[in-house]
């Protein structure tokens, strides 16, 4: 029994640093930015949680080239025109899988939505696992829940 408590302190230290690394450190969200009537705003935001803590998603909005980067129980604001727009993740434990295909958000002018990013894990077989990413996009009611907990990505 004493030989084992080396590796369990071991483990234990492993995954702090693990869940304090993959963690958002920005200003906690307050409420919604004002949006002026020519555009729209979409906040796109990861709920903590310890399935793929370490891993930030990186979320490209409309094919941009510059994806943002969404830590663990973190939240970004993005200023869009209005009109359709196109969300996927990419990079996510090394694979391009997010869903079935980019989720597809229409904005009007002056307002605001939220979209959500979350990891699932589908099946564990032995050493094998199959996490899928998932992108929704939230009612306002239930987004502002769950944004009050967390960060702004940096």
């Amino acid at each position: 029994m004493k030989s084992q408590r080396p590796m369990i302190r071991l483990s234990a230290l492993v995954a702090t640093l693990l869940t304090v690394t993959g963690c958002a450190t920005g200003p906690v969200f307050q409420k919604p930015e004002p949006v002026s009537s020519d555009s729209a705003q979409l906040y796109v935001y990861r709920v903590a949680r310890m399935l793929g803590a370490a891993t930030p998603h990186r979320v490209l909005i409309d094919g941009a080239q510059e994806p943002l980067s969404l830590p663990n129980g973190s939240w970004q604001r993005v200023v869009l025109p209005p009109g359709h727009h196109s969300v996927v993740v990419k990079d996510v434990f090394g694979v391009m899988y997010c869903g079935p295909s980019p989720l597809a958000v229409h904005l009007q002018p002056g307002e605001t939505a939220y979209v959500e990013t979350e990891v699932l894990l589908l099946r564990s077989v032995g050493i094998y696992t199959d996490l899928r990413c998932t992108l929704k996009q939230q009612h306002e009611e239930a987004a502002l829940k769950e944004l009050q907990n967390l960060r702004a990505a940096q």
